[in-house]
């Protein structure tokens, strides 16, 4: 895969997993059309206090998560084994691919992980969310972000490691489903479209 450090102007230049949210699932793509032309600033997370718990958390989440794959090295969920032996690379480089839209343009697809399992060409991604929420709200509300990683870093499956509250820690493994991804590209050029040619998507949309 390609890596790249320059994590702010991927941000402008390209899609990464949390847009997939706005494309995928809530289909707002005016106001991330607005981010990504610059008519709007995004959001301060700094002060923004459950983005700040996640982060801080994140640690701790991939900590739960190993102590239960090392306890249980049989655990097969969906027909996949995760070989609890292989090494998690915490917080790898931001990864790069670039999808073709036409024969003069191309669009930059990125992601920046929170962990990864080389042997495994597996994605972990971490969540710490609502005591309220379930594993299956967990895997349905980011399964864009999960399949653009996945797709991204050329890998077979994901792992998305959720803390609820503080009642507990769970986690499942999604596979890659190429069907969604290609899905997800079709999305991302016309989203990209727009921006290339400066023309506002229709708000409601």
């Amino acid at each position: 895969m390609e890596i790249t450090k320059d994590v702010k102007k991927n941000r402008s230049v390209g899609i990464g997993g949390s847009d997939c949210y706005n494309l995928m699932i809530t289909q707002d793509w005016y106001t991330l059309y607005k981010l990504k032309v610059g008519d709007i600033d995004p959001p301060n997370l700094d002060k923004k206090f459950n983005v700040q718990l996640g982060i801080f958390t994140e640690r701790f989440n991939l900590h739960c998560l190993t102590q239960k794959l090392l306890t249980d090295n049989k655990r097969t969920n969906k027909g996949i084994h995760i070989d609890t032996s292989k090494k998690i690379t915490y917080e790898p480089e931001p990864a790069t691919k670039t999808i073709t839209i036409s024969l003069t343009t191309s669009l930059l697809l990125y992601a920046h992980l929170d962990g990864y399992i080389d042997e495994h060409q597996c994605v972990i991604e971490c969540k710490h969310t609502s005591e309220n929420k379930t594993l299956a709200d967990l895997t349905e509300t980011y399964y864009p972000q999960i399949q653009h990683y996945i797709n991204v870093t050329d890998s077979k499956q994901a792992i998305i490691s959720g803390i609820f509250g503080n009642r507990a820690h769970m986690f499942d493994i999604i596979k890659r489903d190429d069907k969604y991804i290609e899905e997800l590209e079709t999305a991302q050029k016309a989203f990209w479209s727009y921006v290339l040619t400066k023309t506002e998507p229709d708000k409601n949309s």
